[in-house]
Order: C-alpha cells, then sequence, then structure tokens
C-alpha cells in the first residue's frame, strides 16, 4: 500500500465512480459484497472479473484511436511522460512503488531525452554564473577602492610634504 497524489481529474472521475457504485450497492441490497473495493462487479460488489476490466479498457484505449498500448502499458506510459516533463526521478520512483530510485533508473533513463545536453548545459551555465560572480566582486572592490580616502603622512589634514 502507498499513498498517491492525484490531479483533480483523477479525483473527480473517482468520485463520479465512488457515487455510481453506492448506487449499484444500494441497487443490489443484501447481494452487495462490502469490499471497500473501487472497481467492482456492479451487480454483486465482489472484485471486477480481469477479463471485465480488459474489455473496458480496450473499448477506451480503442476509441482513444491509441491500437498497441498494453494495460500495464499505462504504468510505463505515466513514468515516461512524468520524466519527459521533468518531474525528479524520486517522484516517479515513489508513484510507481519502486523499493529505491536505482530501479526506477535502470528502466527508465531512457525516457528522460536529453540528459548530457542539459548536464553540458547546466556546467556552461555554473561556469558562466561563477565568472559574473567574479567580475561583480572584482567591480565592487575597484569602486570602494576608488572611494577611499589616501592615506599616508598628512592625509588626515591635508597638508602637503616636502
Amino acid at each position: 500500500m502507498r499513498r498517491l497524489t492525484l490531479n483533480r481529474d483523477a479525483v473527480k472521475a473517482l468520485t463520479e465512480q465512488r457515487m455510481q457504485q453506492e448506487g449499484e450497492r444500494q441497487a443490489a441490497r443484501d447481494s452487495w459484497e462490502d469490499t471497500g473495493l473501487m472497481f467492482t462487479n456492479r451487480d454483486t460488489g465482489a472484485p471486477m472479473d480481469q477479463r471485465t476490466l480488459l474489455k473496458y479498457f480496450y473499448q477506451v484505449r480503442d476509441a482513444a484511436g491509441i491500437k498497441k498500448l498494453t494495460f500495464h502499458g499505462l504504468r510505463h506510459t505515466c513514468a515516461s511522460v512524468l520524466l519527459g516533463r521533468g518531474v525528479p526521478m524520486k517522484g516517479v520512483s515513489e508513484n510507481l512503488g519502486h523499493a529505491d530510485v536505482a530501479f526506477t533508473l535502470r528502466i527508465y533513463t531512457h525516457c528522460m531525452p536529453g540528459l548530457r545536453d542539459k548536464a553540458a548545459s547546466e556546467m556552461e551555465a555554473a561556469f558562466a554564473d561563477a565568472d559574473k560572480a567574479q567580475r561583480d566582486k572584482e567591480e565592487k572592490e575597484k569602486r570602494n577602492g576608488a572611494q577611499k580616502l589616501p592615506s599616508g603622512p598628512g592625509a588626515a589634514t591635508g597638508a602637503a610634504t616636502a
């Protein structure tokens, strides 16, 4: 068991499913088996048969025009989309329920396009930031040095020395 954070659309869909299921439960009365599951047999509340679930999945998939996606492929698609959009590997790994991030990395690193290019550009940006910080520091020191009063004998009184 693990806790997932869902987007608003998923929460809405699950809330609607729960309300529909409540109507089915009331209609079934004493023949309803309260399993606590979200997707159940509509007549009895028993766990949904795997073939029925797959039938519904294929109907939705085909209606969306996606022909080759498997039910388990939904999981891989989710991970690939999240990683492609820059979600940290740790968050994706936790959502998938992997024991450690290393496992997720081994399976999904290919889903993170441009990793080498991104690493090179970030290193370039880090050096540019460091160079700019150094130039700013030197400029500030130069300005502060020009604003200091002259020092040495007679500087405080403004007297000329011979």
